[in-house]
């Protein structure tokens, strides 16, 4: 007996005895391949269709594909969605406590084309999933790992368990994709597969790998020893993706299998939803977003459009503005408007920024509607604003009064503009519309009001204190007919002005 095999059935032994990990799997057994698909890999802007798993549209009865979630941070870098094994989905929950791990999982054994065309030797434990899909952008990606229990034992030798995502329909830059394979190593044509992602050889599972043969392995995580997943070793989170034709029908199929022998699984992680067609998000803000989060304002609160992808851009993306309307004039009410939006190549947004002009004029609010799309999408799409018009802000100051060494209200009376006001009177009196100050002096008090746009106006009260009067002298009593001498005098305070 092989040692591969005396380890096979350490393995299974090893199985039984596992204990509750972070990663859990449940067997997709007794679900329609169309549920499970549209359920846990479906994301936006994409249909499917025709959802096949082993060549069938029927129930699955087998546990070779499954759902994944985790219960806290692993190093998998997914935290949920779709698992495809060459056996039993089981064999991914951790911890790595077995050099190499297996399970039947009861599949009706196929053979498949495209795989063994990869392959270095004979296919066994074949599984795949494949569906029709309609894309509405010009791309199509979705997020994966793939890990084996090959790693790190089997790299560079007979064994090389294999997948791959084999993508047919039109190429827009191109020849027609034919079983295109575009589970591909970043940025070049080279295959994710054991060989081509890993540390080096290894016996056994060492936590350290670090004196190995590097062969793209800023790609490779080693789990030997890992608490969250049983597989040896996988690759980062990486990203299939092809250009295709909005509106247009292709056809997918994501295949694994075992290499040479039917044992040591391997799996492909699909990220829950990630499958999709992605179209530009369109994220409104303002400007001045105290003075309103809904609508514009003239001369005040700017609209910032900001059409944003949810990667950067592989190629620039050229968002076209196929018209604008409303009842607010382009190139009048706000400045004109461009026909053309470009997403550079690296970048994953583009703003345009729309500035209503203050004219001055009394008018109703006034609307913007927007038709915008993504070239080579299937669909535009429609933006609406309101613009509100602006009404100068005024504010009139009361208060204006004589008195002798008292406390007298002073107010202010703000209207138009966009409200909230702010206040601020001279002398430090607050931030309010009435103040009760105490006044030693005559003094003058200036208050300045800002609206919600940062206008200002300005007024001010004059406070006079006076205080001089006039004594006729003490009181007298004198008899009827008779005459007193009466003493008048001024008491004078001098008094003076104190401004801001």
């Amino acid at each position: 007996m092989s040692f591969k095999k005396i380890l096979f059935i350490c393995s299974l032994i090893l199985f039984n005895a596992q204990i509750q990990a972070q990663l859990t799997t449940l067997s997709a057994s007794g679900m329609t391949p169309q549920l499970l698909v549209q359920n846990n890999l479906v994301g936006t802007g994409v249909t499917v269709s025709n959802v096949k798993f082993n060549g069938s549209l029927s129930t699955i009865s087998c546990n070779a594909i499954g759902t994944f979630s985790t219960s806290g941070p692993t190093n998998l870098g997914l935290t949920h969605g779709l698992i495809m094994c060459s056996g039993h989905v089981s064999v991914a929950q951790g911890p790595n406590n077995a050099q190499g791990m297996s399970a039947i999982s009861g599949c009706t054994t196929i053979a498949d084309p495209q795989l063994q065309a990869i392959a270095t030797g004979t296919i066994y434990d074949c599984a795949t999933l494949e569906f029709d899909f309609i894309p509405l952008s010009d791309t199509i990606k979705f997020r994966y790992v793939f890990a084996s229990e090959e790693y790190p034992e089997f790299v560079n030798q007979s064994v090389n368990d294999v997948f791959g995502f084999f993508i047919t329909g039109m190429n827009p830059t191109g020849p027609n994709y034919v079983n295109k394979n575009i589970a591909l190593i970043p940025g070049t044509n080279t295959v994710v597969c054991i060989n081509n992602v890993n540390n080096g050889y290894f016996p056994g599972c060492p936590t350290n790998q670090t004196t190995g043969i590097c062969t793209n392995c800023n790609y490779y995580v080693n789990n030997c020893g890992g608490t969250a997943i049983q597989y040896d070793g996988f690759t980062t989170v990486l990203t299939a993706w092809a250009l295709v034709i909005p509106c247009t029908s292709y056809h997918l199929k994501m295949a694994i299998a075992d290499v040479q022998d039917p044992v040591w699984d391997s799996g492909v992680f699909f990220e829950a939803n990630s499958f999709s067609s992605p179209l530009i998000a369109v994220d409104t803000t303002f400007s001045l977003p105290t003075a309103s989060t809904h609508d514009a304002i003239e001369g005040c609160n700017n609209i910032i459009l900001t059409f944003k992808l949810p990667y950067p851009a592989p190629y620039p993306k050229n968002i076209q503005i196929k018209s604008v309307s409303g009842t607010a004039t382009n190139g009048v009410d706000y400045p004109l408007l461009p026909n053309m939006l470009i997403i550079p190549t690296g970048s994953d947004s583009v703003q345009l920024v729309i500035a209503p002009i203050w004219d001055h004029i009394p008018e109703p609010t006034e609307t913007i509607v927007i038709v915008y799309q993504e070239i080579n999408s299937c669909y535009p799409d429609t933006l609406r604003f309101n613009i509100l018009n602006y009404d100068s802000l005024t504010a009139v100051a009361y208060g204006d009064t004589t008195l002798c060494y008292n406390t007298t209200p002073l107010s202010v009376v703000a209207q138009h503009g966009i409200t909230p006001y702010q206040y601020n009177w001279s002398n430090g009196a607050g931030n309010t519309a009435i103040v009760n100050p105490t006044f030693n002096a005559t003094t003058q008090y200036n208050i300045t009001v800002k609206d919600a746009c940062l206008k200002t106006v300005k007024d001010s009260v004059l406070v006079t204190v006076f205080c001089d009067f006039a004594r006729a002298g003490p009181d007298t009593t004198i008899c009827l007919g008779g005459s007193a001498n009466l003493h008048a005098s001024i008491d004078t305070n001098v008094h003076h002005i104190i401004g801001t």
